[in-house]
């Protein structure tokens, strides 16, 4: 994301991916003069026109920079982003109080809120991370049940900011609250003037709001549009059975049995990635990484906790009371669920197909990414779960398991990602890290630059690292390619002169820090029974542990940097080694897991195209 420097108004070089339209969007729409519909961005679509609904930035937003009259240039992304956290945790807070937690136990519950799935839509879609709408949402419709009346006025406040946000949170939010109109109707009997008003306010609020900001911002006939959204997309971004509990997700996966949407492969942006310190994977379909869903540790254990405490306290054979109680609330469960799987039914990696309804796919086709949808069933999940153990455990001992949860939570995803790195790293909490900050004070201290200007390596943390030290460094490097930043910052454009000689000496370096980057055995057979044939040496350096009987051995430095010198030929699929390849001069060919960041790559393997991910990996690509 680029950390604190998302929050500079200058700096938009961190925005890509599909927010850039959002941004690109934001240029025009600011640049022009107020028009009619007031979300009208005619300069951006051509001929047919759009609005800012349908492009990006919240409606909100731009309006306020518009009345300010603020350099179309500046964003303030970065501030939303912030404030779309801070409105999680504020709602949270007060969702977790109308549940029955104290105020203590709701600020945790607020926290635990700030889910996997929330988070990673901070990497692509900017506009869906206002996930505070549906938690705004549940809040008001659980007033509304347990307060027995309709909450019209919050209800249309509610309505108006999602709608000017985004189209899918509105939807979501709309779902939400119908529930109570519904319970209303169906387990009250109550078909009342009040009620009619109420479900009137709401269809007339969303389109006044409609005709003053999207009323004919499209030049599109109604056919055209139709033609445009009913494209029979609506499986693209099925959800998956399994998401909940699997903290893998990738666009990578589109790429498989010979089918990419972006090309020959992914860009580096959409990696395949795991939110889980576990590390595990149990597979997904194409398409289905709009359905993210992984809850969390902590949070899986609360959801499958609270089941057993409920349902032992019915007794087992009792729980057929359950559907009868909750019959309303069941079935909305269901048909979120199944408008969300569509009838692709995935379970991890198996799919199956139960029909293709050609006429239910055009009429649902507007909503592509219907696994979305699924946001709904997990913040449900996530409250049935606070009210069972709020009924049946006393209040100390609901506090002591919140404190359970929010630490399982915190360590699963917090410490070992990239999420919540700033906060949570394990090298920044670490007493190592605060002596060696304290020695770098020091250092700097003793040894004054004389222009004024002190420059660590990269722009990672740097601001904590700011703060810590209480000296103002510069980066030295930005976070894209290592070596082409290097080249710049020491104006250095001489190529290096590599010996290649005679390739008789092969290592193999197949270990990696990541699980996901360690060279599978399958793999390194075919390299080594590769040059092999051709009558070459083949050494395999393992760290710390061997698996065959004749692999080398290294723990240290000392030991990596001897094995690479003595090699003709390295193939490895950690940067560290790569980078030493690069510092001695040795030939060398980088492996990597399909869609991984690119941003290592040395100015030899990119000169000799000496590099692969590991489902393009030919043998013919090596020397």
């Amino acid at each position: 994301m680029g950390g604190f420097s998302t929050l500079n108004p200058k700096n938009f070089q961190w925005i890509s991916g599909d927010n850039t339209l959002g941004y690109i969007a934001q240029l025009f729409y600011l640049s022009d003069k107020w028009r009619f519909p007031i979300g009208a961005n005619p300069n951006l679509g051509l001929d047919l026109s759009t609005s800012l609904i349908y492009t990006g930035p919240p409606v909100p937003l731009m309006l306020l920079q518009k009345v300010l009259r603020i350099d179309p240039s500046l964003q303030f992304i970065g501030f939303w982003l912030l404030t779309v956290i801070a409105l999680q945790i504020f709602f949270g807070n007060l969702l977790g109080k109308t549940l029955g937690l104290s105020t203590f136990q709701s600020k945790i519950f607020a926290l635990l809120l700030v889910t996997p799935f929330f988070l990673y839509r901070f990497q692509f879609h900017f506009w869906l991370t206002s996930h505070f709408l549906l938690i705004w949402a549940l809040w008001i419709a659980i007033r509304s049940i347990k307060e027995t009346r309709l909450m019209t006025r919050e209800v249309l406040l509610l309505l108006i900011f999602a709608y000017l946000i985004n189209t899918y949170l509105l939807v979501m939010s709309l779902i939400i609250l119908s529930y109570p109109i519904v319970i209303q109707i169906v387990t009250y009997k109550n078909i009342s003037r009040s009620l009619a008003r109420h479900i009137m306010g709401i269809f007339v609020t969303l389109m006044l709001t409609y005709f003053v900001i999207d009323f004919r911002a499209q030049k599109a006939t109604l056919f055209e549009s139709l033609r445009m959204n009913f494209t029979g997309q609506y499986t693209f971004n099925p959800s998956n059975l399994l998401a909940i509990i699997n903290p893998e997700v990738g666009t990578a996966r589109d790429c498989t049995k010979g089918h990419c949407v972006f090309g020959d492969k992914p860009p580096p942006s959409y990696i395949v990635e795991n939110f889980s310190l576990l590390n595990f994977d149990l597979g997904g379909v194409q398409g289905d990484y709009e359905g993210f869903l992984y809850l969390g540790l902590g949070l899986i254990f609360l959801v499958s906790l609270s089941i057993v405490i409920e349902l032992k306290t019915r007794g087992w054979r009792n729980t057929r009371d359950l559907f009868s109680q909750y019959r309303v609330l069941l079935g909305y469960v269901l048909c979120v669920t199944l408008f969300a799987v569509t009838w692709k039914v995935s379970f991890g990696s198996f799919q199956l197909n139960v029909g293709d309804p050609k006429i239910i796919r055009w009429a649902l086709s507007i909503f592509r990414a219907s696994g979305r949808f699924m946001w709904i069933i997990a913040y449900l999940l996530i409250v049935i779960a606070i009210v069972i153990i709020v009924k049946r455990l006393n209040k100390k001992s609901v506090t002591n398991l919140l404190l359970v949860i929010i630490l399982i939570q915190f360590i699963d995803f917090g410490i070992t990602n990239t999420q919540l790195s700033l906060f949570t790293n394990k090298h920044i909490l670490s007493l190592n890290t605060l002596k060696e900050l304290k020695q770098i004070k020091n250092f700097v201290k003793q040894n004054p630059n004389n222009e004024g200007v002190d420059y660590i390596e990269q722009t990672t943390r740097i601001k904590a690292i700011n703060f810590l030290t209480g000296i103002e460094f510069k980066a030295m490097i930005m976070p894209n390619a290592i070596y082409s930043n290097y080249g710049n910052f020491f104006m250095n454009t001489t190529k290096k002169d590599y010996q290649i000689r005679q390739l008789n000496n092969i290592l193999i370096l197949p270990d990696a820090r990541l699980k996901k980057r360690v060279l599978k055995m399958e793999l390194i057979e075919s390299i080594k029974n590769h040059y092999t044939a051709k009558g070459k040496k083949i050494n395999i350096a393992r760290f710390k542990n061997k698996i065959n009987g004749d692999d080398l051995i290294y723990n240290n430095f000392k030991n990596l940097i001897k094995y690479i010198q003595e090699a003709d030929f390295i193939i490895a699929a950690d940067s560290l080694p790569i980078h030493l390849c690069e510092l001695f001069n040795k030939p060398h060919f980088m492996l990597f897991p399909d869609g991984h960041p690119r941003n290592f790559i040395t100015p030899y393997a990119l000169d000799n195209s000496s590099f692969a991910e590991f489902s393009n990996f030919k043998l013919t690509n090596l020397l």
